[in-house]
């Protein structure tokens, strides 16, 4: 009897056994596949950011390749005046979306419709004064392109009524210090023209003048990273994303292309304005798809309630 007890009691700790290693393994595989699945996720995660910039590339790549075909076909004195007559062509769109937000359909961008106006409108006075060796023409050139990127700021930090968020705020503090350094060496400069009596090439030379040109270039990074923010925040909502996608990459392109491509002209001695006509363009396109996810949502918000 004895004998026959211990037997039982070895064959219930055997089938423990094998049930605690049938777990075990189960365990394991459930680790594994779980493991796999962040992996996969993470992977999604970051995938949105590869198509923005695959997209940005390739639409930068069409137009510096016809902004390069467009300089070559360029006869002399031809394009001189195509940057300020773009920036007030885009004033005059971004104010019609406003007066649309106002009296047809409510807008949630019309803050980025704001900016574009104070950054495009003031932005167009600087151009027109830009090269000029008078000294009040000077220093309304500084004055009218530092507020100018203060409509820049604008749109990169509130234009895309995007709720609170740590990504929201890092991007408002990146635009703060941005713009902070901006109005810094823009102060310089003015302290450099009115004080100290510099002309026009010395400025543009000097450490001040520099630095003012490399922080313009920085709020060019301001405007793209605040369109990324805005995709990929809203990524998760079905309705509108291929439209946001596009707008984001189109604005990353445009910046991109108008902050580099006038340097490389630059160089060259080549006087143009194609490489900030295109980018006009671009900001148009942008406003349209802001106004159509607006229309958009408005159309469907009436449908479901009828």
């Amino acid at each position: 009897m004895l004998a026959a007890l211990a037997h039982t009691i070895r064959r219930a700790e055997a089938t423990a056994s094998e049930a605690r290693d049938e777990e075990s393994l189960l365990g394991m595989q459930g680790g594994d596949q779980k493991r796999g699945g962040n992996v996969e996720q993470g992977r999604d995660h970051y995938r949105w950011c590869y198509w923005v910039l695959s997209m940005a590339a390739l639409l930068l790549c069409v137009m510096w390749q016809y902004s390069a075909w467009y300089v070559g076909r360029m006869t002399d004195g031809e394009d001189t005046g195509g940057g300020w007559a773009g920036d007030f062509l885009i004033l005059v769109v971004a104010v019609s979306f406003i007066i649309s937000s106002k009296h047809v359909v409510s807008d949630k961008y019309v803050i980025f419709y704001w900016g574009t106006a104070i950054a495009y409108g003031l932005g167009g006075v600087g151009h027109f004064l830009e090269g000029s060796s008078d000294a009040s023409m000077v220093i309304g050139y500084y004055i009218s392109m530092t507020l100018a990127f203060g409509g820049d700021a604008v749109r990169a930090g509130w234009g895309y009524a995007l709720p609170s968020s740590p990504a929201v705020m890092v991007q408002r503090v990146f635009t703060f210090c941005a713009y902070g350094a901006l109005c810094a060496f823009a102060l310089w400069n003015l302290k450099l023209v009115l004080v100290d009596d510099t002309s026009k090439e010395d400025l543009a030379v000097s450490t001040a003048g520099r630095m003012y040109k490399a922080t313009q270039i920085l709020m060019g990074v301001v405007e793209a990273s605040g369109s990324i923010v805005w995709y990929g925040i809203t990524r998760p909502q079905l309705e509108g994303r291929p439209l946001r996608l596009v707008a984001t990459a189109i604005n990353v392109a445009a910046w991109t292309l108008v902050k580099t491509m006038p340097l490389m002209f630059a160089k060259q001695g080549i006087t143009t304005t194609v490489a900030h006509r295109l980018p006009h363009y671009c900001q148009y396109i942008i406003m349209w798809v802001m106004h159509t996810l607006t229309t958009k949502g408005y159309v469907n918000s009436t449908t479901r309630l009828q």
